[in-house]
Parts: C-alpha cells; structure tokens; sequence
C-alpha cells in the first residue's frame, strides 16, 4: 500500500526507473521494520502450549516474511509497466471536494 500511495504522489519525477528507485530506497527501511515487527509478533506465539495458537503464529510470521519479500520485488516490477500518473489538482475530483468541505 505504501508503495502504490508513493508512486500515485506526484514527485515530479518523469523516469520510470528512477521514480520507482526513489521510492524503494524511501520507503525500504520502514516496511522492513514494520514487517519484522509483526513478524516477530506473530512469532511469539510460537511459544503457545496450544497447538492451533503455535500453528497459526509460526504461519502468521512467515506469510508477513514472504509478503514482504514478494511486495519489494514484484510490487516495483509491475510499476515499471505503468507510466507515471499525471499530477491531478486534489480539488479537480467531487470527493476530494467533498471531504475538504
């Protein structure tokens, strides 16, 4: 989701391949945080006496691992197939009209 919300914010940046760099180097660190964080979260639940409990953690924090991994890579290769969007004036759609009001 970060990802897709960096590449949608309009930077300026025309390049496709250096838009999306720009973007993985910003943002790389903090999904990196974020998703050991909830894996090791689901992890400990690893160290559950019930076995449904142990067995839904220890898949929990691989399925984070593996979204990760699979997020980084195949997220920015699917970019590099899209051009970069044009900068929309926020107030040009009716919603974000509406919210502002």
């Amino acid at each position: 989701a970060h990802l897709l919300h960096a590449w949608l914010r309009d930077d300026g940046a025309t390049d496709v391949v250096a838009r999306i760099d720009g973007i993985v180097r910003q943002l790389w660190f903090p999904c990196l945080y974020c998703a050991l964080t909830s894996a090791f979260g689901f992890g400990s639940l690893a160290t559950s006496d019930m076995p449904a409990v142990r067995q839904f953690g220890t898949f929990a924090a691989v399925g984070v691992a593996v979204s990760f991994l699979l997020a980084m890579t195949l997220v920015p290769i699917g970019l590099s197939f899209q051009a970069p969007p044009r900068h929309l004036d926020a107030r040009a759609h009716p919603l974000d009209r509406w919210l502002a009001g």
